[in-house]
């Protein structure tokens, strides 16, 4: 099975896939810091961008029943299917906005403007088709029932749901009972107040229309 993650920063990218990774492997060992993780049937490759000079040496020397890639901030299937996906399942993490860019703001980027936000943001969902899987971070983190469909739609177990911060993701909300509600914590301007209801607007149409019809 082939996987790629497609994310902004702060949208949960990491944590879903180590929880994805705890439920088909027992053993992950981290091949390069950060950027290489790999068991005996799967590899892991947290930044594609990063590691793509030792993709394929490593897929060439290796025979794995799983390979998962993670894209934050980008949207470059082209580029990776090339490098080392055979018919990959395109899996978009999609996190409220207005959390996500809370999050973002106050964890490492308090400048990052809220139009390069947008555009992002848009051009992630734009990139969704029907043939996408779309998980729904906020829902995925409440609700276990929904981590099981999330499972059976990837067609692996859920039999090991613990979530933990992972180091990739910055992880620093994970001991924070406010992690999901960043937004709480933060004052915008009316003009970042309006994008975010709009960017929620448009969330909620392609959750609705590409999202788990059980949700």
């Amino acid at each position: 099975m082939h996987f790629i993650f497609y994310g902004l920063k702060r949208s949960g990218n990491h944590v879903i896939i180590h929880w994805v990774l705890r439920n088909i492997s027992n053993v992950i060992v981290e091949y390069m810091p950060s950027y290489i993780h790999k068991g005996k049937d799967v590899i892991f490759f947290n930044d594609v961008t990063n590691s793509s000079g030792v993709i394929q040496h490593e897929l060439f020397n290796g025979n794995y029943k799983y390979i998962i890639a993670s894209v934050e901030d980008v949207y470059e299937e082209n580029l990776i299917t090339n490098q080392i996906m055979i018919h990959p399942r395109n899996i978009f993490v999609i996190r409220n906005p207005s959390n996500c860019y809370a999050s973002r703001v106050k964890s490492f980027d308090y400048l990052f403007p809220i139009e390069k936000f947008q555009e992002m943001y848009e051009k992630m969902l734009n990139s969704i088709t029907e043939n996408s899987v779309v998980i729904h971070y906020d829902k995925w983190w409440h609700d276990k029932t929904y981590r099981n469909l999330v499972a059976e739609k990837l067609g692996i177990p859920n039999i090991n749901d613990i979530l933990i911060k992972t180091k990739e993701g910055g992880g620093s909300g994970f001991g924070d009972e406010n992690y999901n509600n960043r937004v709480d914590q933060i004052i915008f301007d009316k003009k970042t107040q309006d994008i975010l209801i709009y960017l929620q607007c448009k969330t909620n149409y392609i959750l609705s229309t590409f999202g788990f019809k059980d949700f």
